[in-house]
């Protein structure tokens, strides 16, 4: 069992929560001054005698994201998910349209599957209007987690 508290819900928070439920990993979710996720002592994630919080909706995203295999444990293949993940924290729309005019189905060129950095670009895109990016808004109906 482990606790999310966040301060604001944004796409992050989003991505967090719904890679938790696709790893099927019991929490709750609460809001509150700080963005933690408490891992419980001796639990499923958590095999110490105390309590482990980790700070930071990115820090917490990478966590949940190797919990559910959509961020790997090899140091090559997390190297290219965080590079891709980094690079659309600044990305605009126009630039994730063109790079996914070259008709991959995945954010990750290197990848036949989601990964975490698909998870967190389609939980940014659910609030924009994508009617001007064809790519993107078939991108956006793929689901990364299945």
């Amino acid at each position: 069992m482990l606790t999310l508290m966040f301060q604001v819900q944004d796409y992050y928070v989003d991505a967090i929560i719904d890679t938790l439920k696709f790893a099927k990993v019991d929490f709750t979710v609460c809001q509150g001054k700080y963005t933690f996720i408490e891992f419980l002592p001796n639990s499923e994630h958590n095999d110490q005698d105390m309590s482990v919080a980790i700070k930071g909706t990115s820090s917490i995203f990478l966590t949940v994201s190797r919990i559910a295999h959509t961020f790997p444990s090899d140091p090559v293949n997390a190297g290219i998910i965080d590079m891709n993940i980094r690079w659309l924290e600044n990305a605009t729309l126009s630039d994730v349209e063109h790079l996914l005019s070259d008709g991959r189905i995945w954010l990750c060129l290197e990848f036949q599957e989601s990964t975490a950095a698909d998870v967190l670009l389609i939980s940014r895109l659910k609030k924009f209007d994508l009617s001007k990016y064809p790519y993107l808004s078939k991108y956006r109906n793929r689901i990364p987690l299945k």
